[in-house]
């Protein structure tokens, strides 16, 4: 059985009152949330053909992308996480390269109600795809040349990944988290919201329009700022470009966050300059590094443990070597393989370029390709 899905049912045999997951003014406790989840999960698995073949979920930020998330672990099939911000073509692409055989998408006259939105299941008509045995997600990133590969994880490595960070962090930050990445990103499902239904903590699905992300070439930073004020986050996942948005808005509103216990920032290189500046107003920011190819993330700065200048020390998990030219390497199998193609079974290549100090820190000097 999944760690997430035994955390939530034991949380709501021995806690039952404790809220689980929030949007707007409605919330689900623990038990609420996992009858939810076993409920759509029912209709899941009820679906004909070969229950190999994954899911695709096409839709928002919101109370319905956890509860199927959680609902496709349980009805033991692969989830196709597609953010919204895809092209067609790119939807295309994965939906083809993988052969997943339905998608579920928002509807205002979906016949599926799921957390409270309406949805429609549609077949799709697509070939079968040898995928690697035990794969639960399969996720594409956008791609700047080439066609993206689809990335296949199994629920044990996602939940090793969750574990960990759960370890390394402590439950006590687990308090109230805000999505601002889709939750179609590995970054935001595997590192946000699953660290937080394992800790106990409460996940506030906020819509994309309910944080200013709704257009994302167009972001409302005033909007973004009073949600994490107002919703009294206490966790944030940030991008580097979402950081400086943030401390934008710091900038000329005045506004303060003094909830906020942690700010996670990874999926690019972060400038020092930048961390520097979240420190001058108190933003308790720590960098991380990872990779899709390794659930997410392979080593984090913490607030008990953070030196600047590095992305901190792998998580307990993975086992993090160099090469002779300072290619990281992650072991000991950090994913399945990719869709179509043979199963990966040892450590990952990275690219990466970097070294290790004395106490384990992981510092990131640039990419194998270019030198």
């Amino acid at each position: 059985m999944s760690a997430v899905i035994a955390a939530i049912r034991e949380r709501a045999r021995t806690d039952p009152g404790r809220i689980a997951l929030s949007a707007g003014d409605r919330t689900w406790t623990y038990p609420e949330l996992i009858a939810e989840a076993e409920a759509a999960a029912a209709v899941l698995a009820g679906l004909d053909g070969d229950p190999a073949r994954p899911v695709a979920l096409q839709i928002d930020n919101g109370p319905a992308w956890v509860i199927l998330d959680l609902a496709l672990v349980l009805a033991g099939r692969p989830c196709l996480p597609l953010p919204t911000f895809f092209t067609a073509s790119q939807r295309d692409h994965a939906i083809g390269d993988c052969g997943a055989a339905w998608s579920v998408e928002s509807s205002a006259e979906g016949p599926v109600m799921v957390g409270g939105e309406r949805l429609a299941i549609q077949r799709l008509d697509t070939r079968p795809v040898v995928l690697p045995a035990g794969v639960a997600k399969i996720t594409y990133t956008s791609g700047s040349t080439g066609a993206p590969k689809g990335v296949c994880l199994s629920q044990e490595q996602m939940d090793a990944t969750a574990q960990s960070l759960v370890q390394v962090l402590g439950e006590g930050l687990a308090g109230r988290h805000l999505p601002i990445l889709p939750l179609a990103v590995l970054l935001e499902n595997v590192a946000g919201l699953y660290p937080i239904l394992l800790a106990g903590g409460r996940y506030d699905a906020a819509s994309p329009a309910e944080v200013g992300l709704d257009q994302p070439f167009q972001p409302q930073l005033g909007v973004l700022g009073s949600a994490i004020r107002d919703r009294e986050a206490t966790s944030l996942i940030l991008t580097p470009e979402l950081l400086r948005a943030l401390l934008a808005v710091m900038a000329f509103t005045g506004m303060r966050f003094p909830r906020l216990k942690l700010v996670a920032v990874g999926g690019a290189k972060v400038s020092p300059r930048l961390l520097a500046q979240a420190a001058e107003v108190g933003l308790p920011v720590v960098e991380g590094y990872g990779l899709t190819e390794c659930a997410s993330v392979v080593a984090l700065n913490t607030p008990q443990a953070n030196r600047p200048g590095t992305v901190g020390r792998p998580l307990p998990h993975l086992t993090v070597t160099l090469g002779d030219d300072g290619e990281i390497q992650v072991g000991p199998r950090p994913f399945l393989g990719y869709a179509g193609r043979p199963p990966a079974w040892g450590p990952v290549r990275t690219g990466d370029l970097g070294a290790a100090d004395a106490d384990g820190y992981l510092s990131i000097s640039g990419r194998r390709a270019n030198t």
